[in-house]
């Protein structure tokens, strides 16, 4: 997040014709300095490397933390033991951080998890419209409204222009996992979501402009497919370290380098040619 907010990549972006992991740019140390500065000056955790998971949840939950970097609806649904300890606490949140190019955020990859239609069972071009037809509708306000509350007088009733559930437990075995058959706008809401949740996708789609993308989301790279666990693992150590002063700008370009011969260079290779090839066309 700091890397795009100092105007720099998210993950992967262009280069001189190249797609370039953001590890190697100019923004990324910028980042890591800060991050540094901020460790020296007691700001961050001492403990942060260990700390991954719901443990961030858990900091601030027990008031061990004030502040940590995440997706923007933990706030809505993360948080539930914190109040039970203190009813009186008060969270909110930010989405995007003004730098030298104004207000950037990493964007999402936009989707998640893929629907896919093997050949073996969608035989011909017309059933594939047909399927494809489908998930065009669930993007109806009406379909939307189907999925996400079950039948009305069934699971549900209206009260003063709001869905409330009359049987939780039904809509659970009916409705629920029908959820994972449909296609949701992000910025989506629903008069029963609380205000921190409906201002969580006003944000998202106020500041889409602003969304930084990944720029290999559309491409494959066989190689990270592959090593990509074990190479993330290198430059994840890297910058640990240097924020806790245990490696120097030295240190961390050698683990830079050793990203590049261990697989990196071909990386950024594939994806340099797969990006080349749609810009043609």
């Amino acid at each position: 997040m700091l890397v795009t907010a100092l105007g720099g990549f998210n993950q992967f972006g262009v280069q001189d014709g190249k797609i370039v992991p953001d590890f190697l740019t100019t923004e990324y140390m910028d980042a890591l300095k800060l991050l540094k500065k901020m460790y020296d000056e007691k700001l961050i955790n001492q403990d942060f490397g260990a700390i991954k998971g719901t443990k961030l949840h858990e900091n601030i939950n027990e008031g061990k933390a004030g502040m940590y970097i995440t997706s923007i609806d933990d706030i809505a649904n993360k948080h539930a033991d914190l109040y039970k300890l203190n009813p009186n606490a008060k969270m909110d949140f930010v989405l995007g951080l003004s730098g030298p190019k104004g207000v950037k955020l990493p964007a999402n990859a936009g989707y998640s998890g893929v629907f896919m239609f093997p050949k073996s069972s969608v035989k011909t071009e017309a059933d594939l419209k047909q399927i494809l037809n489908f998930f065009e509708k669930t993007l109806e306000p009406d379909v939307l409204k189907l999925f996400a509350f079950g039948v009305e007088g069934v699971h549900y009733k209206v009260e003063n222009g709001n869905p409330v559930f009359t049987n939780q437990q039904l809509w659970t075995d009916q409705v629920d996992t029908l959820g994972q058959l449909r296609l949701a706008p992000s910025d989506l809401t629903w008069p029963t979501e609380t205000d921190v949740m409906k201002k969580v996708k006003k944000l998202y789609k106020e500041q889409t402009p602003n969304a930084v993308p990944n720029a290999t989301e559309p491409y494959l790279s066989p190689t990270r497919a592959e090593r990509g666990a074990e190479l993330d693992k290198i430059i994840n150590d890297a910058r640990v370290h240097f924020i806790m002063g245990q490696l120097d700008e030295a240190g961390f370009k050698k683990a830079t380098d050793e990203w590049k011969t261990k697989g990196g260079d071909k990386i950024i290779a594939e994806y340099t040619e797969a990006y080349t090839k749609a810009q043609a066309k």
